[in-house]
Formats: structure tokens, sequence, C-alpha cells
């Protein structure tokens, strides 16, 4: 966990330079910009989603039987 932690604080180091040197000077900047905040989004998303997996706030439904016939039209697959 300390590693996705560890990886969380570098984009963020990233993000905080990106807007010092970018920042309404430069379009290529601010599509960076957008490009790593949207990645810290979803590394936030999964650190968030591992951490209430871990402490047992919802269960894992992660595993194949639980997933295959949640697909949309899948309904075949549980005949």
């Amino acid at each position: 966990m300390s590693y996705r932690f560890a990886n969380f604080v570098k984009a963020l180091s990233i993000i905080l330079c990106l807007m010092n040197r970018f920042i309404g000077s430069s379009q290529i900047g601010i599509n960076s910009l957008e490009v790593t905040c949207a990645r810290l989004e979803m590394a936030l998303d999964e650190l968030s989603h591992d951490l209430t997996l871990s402490n047992g706030r919802i269960p894992n439904t992660d595993s194949a039987e639980n997933t295959c016939c949640k697909l949309a039209g899948a309904e075949f697959l549980s005949t």
C-alpha cells in the first residue's frame, strides 16, 4: 500500500510543478495537467477502493463468478 501512496505523492508533486510552469501560459501545459489530473483521479479511486476493501467496509465482489453474469447482455451465461 505504501508504494501506491508514494506514487500518489509523486503524481501530486508533478501536478503542482505543471501548475507552476504552464497554467495560463501554454495550452500544451494545460492539456498535460488535465491528463495528469485524470490519472491522479483514477489512482485515488483505486486507492480508495482498495482501502475500503482492506478495511472490510464493502465485500470483495471482483471475482469472476460475481462479475460474469452482471455484464449487460450476459444473461445467457447463467443458464
